[in-house]
């Protein structure tokens, strides 16, 4: 994945850069209350199937800030990490060094790209 920049001016977002920074290797993007910087990952990729249990070194994290999922499929239609209609359902976790996808009801008829963006302060800093 490349990175993707934000105009917060254009989004209305507030305070900070003008640009947020989105890419697959980790960067500090602000501090916590506790002055430990803060990091933050997005992983992207498209599940055809049940579930998808992608190998990932999950780094030592100290305290989990934000952790969204979302993906879009070819119907169009998108959705969050939690959303359910039914039996439909996509939902994201980090597991023993494992990203962790899981898909449900109709979903796994077809493919889903499936982001995550990830904030997180670390046990080393």
């Amino acid at each position: 994945m490349g990175t993707i920049y934000l105009n917060e001016e254009e989004y209305g977002g507030g305070g900070g850069s003008s640009q947020e920074v989105y890419t697959s290797t980790e960067e500090v993007v602000g501090q916590w209350t506790d002055g430990k910087p803060i990091y933050r990952q997005v992983l992207e990729t498209t599940v055809t199937g049940t579930d998808a249990r992608i190998d990932y070194t999950i780094p030592p994290i100290d305290r989990m800030i934000k952790f969204e999922t979302a993906y879009i499929d070819p119907r169009p239609s998108a959705g969050s990490q939690y959303n359910t209609s039914g039996s439909d359902y996509v939902r994201a976790f980090l597991e023993s060094n494992k990203w962790v996808i899981l898909v449900g009801g109709s979903y796994p008829q077809r493919p889903l790209k499936v982001t995550t963006i990830f904030e997180y302060t670390k046990t080393t800093d």
